[in-house]
């Protein structure tokens, strides 16, 4: 991810949570309806929900720390801070 900015990270993140949700949500109903426990069609989309917006959101905060480079440092250089 070359030149993307953290705002473009964050408009991906807020995108695909909703999507990744509706999708958990989906399963959770067709577990249900398939004959699956009311325990697990409810538990194990939520866990894997939960696994994949963190480690989405693990992803996205790297890219958005590697997106900003060491501009921090060459400002504080310049301004002789």
């Amino acid at each position: 991810m070359r030149n993307t900015s953290s705002t473009t990270l964050l408009l991906v993140m807020v995108v695909s949570v909703p999507v990744v949700v509706a999708g958990a949500g989906l399963v959770s109903f067709l577990m249900l309806r398939a004959g699956y426990g009311l325990i697990l069609s409810g538990l194990l989309p939520l866990f894997a929900t939960m696994a994949v917006v963190a480690a989405l959101g693990v992803f996205l905060g790297r890219a958005a720390g590697r997106s900003r480079g060491r501009g921090g440092d060459r400002n504080r250089d310049r301004d002789g801070v």
